[in-house]
């Protein structure tokens, strides 16, 4: 979950338009005039519509309007920046581990990956790929062990850390389908 850092309350200025709005609409040869009053609005054009019969015709009839400003009301709201998100996905594969950041910031970028296995730096990019080998010996089978950390840095300079351990079977039947027969 993303924390927020930094956080402060911003207070703007937003126009408020009000008044008479009218344009004029078109049929054939007649014409007429569409007025409506807005009271207060933050939109300085609008957009007028009227049922009406010109020339013989009833039509619903629309037409854009401007509106003049008439003053500002304050509005205050809070900007947080915020902490980025680390994470790890692995995809195990015959003979290695395709190891990717699922790292987010929700207000900017990942700037800096820096991964480590086994507690050795292996990395700075955001995936890597990790052969399988022949680490650990346990009832008589072997398994390809590792702990993976990863500390992401955002642009911001905010820091979060992810950290996962995987244990993985090696022996001549890499595939669910050996395995399994």
């Amino acid at each position: 979950m993303a924390v927020p850092v930094e956080c402060k309350n911003v207070v703007t200025s937003i126009p408020i338009y009000s008044g008479f709005a009218s344009c004029e609409v078109r049929n054939n040869d007649k014409s007429t005039t569409i007025q409506a009053y807005y009271p207060d609005t933050t939109n300085s054009f609008v957009i007028l519509t009227q049922e009406l019969t010109l020339g013989g015709e009833t039509k619903v009839f629309s037409c854009n309007a401007r509106l003049d400003q008439t003053g500002t009301r304050e509005s205050s709201h809070t900007v947080c920046k915020y902490k980025p998100v680390a994470g790890i996905s692995v995809s195990p594969r015959p003979d290695d581990f395709h190891i990717v950041s699922s790292a987010r910031d929700y207000d900017g970028s990942i700037a800096n990956y820096t991964w480590k296995v086994n507690g050795s730096f292996k990395s700075n990019v955001a995936s890597f790929t990790l052969p399988q080998i022949q680490s650990i010996y346990r009832n008589g089978k072997w398994y390809s062990q590792y702990f993976i950390e990863l500390e992401v840095t955002d642009n911001d300079g905010y820091k979060d850390s992810h950290s996962i351990s995987i244990t993985e079977l090696n022996d001549e039947c890499r595939t669910a389908a050996c395995r399994n027969r």
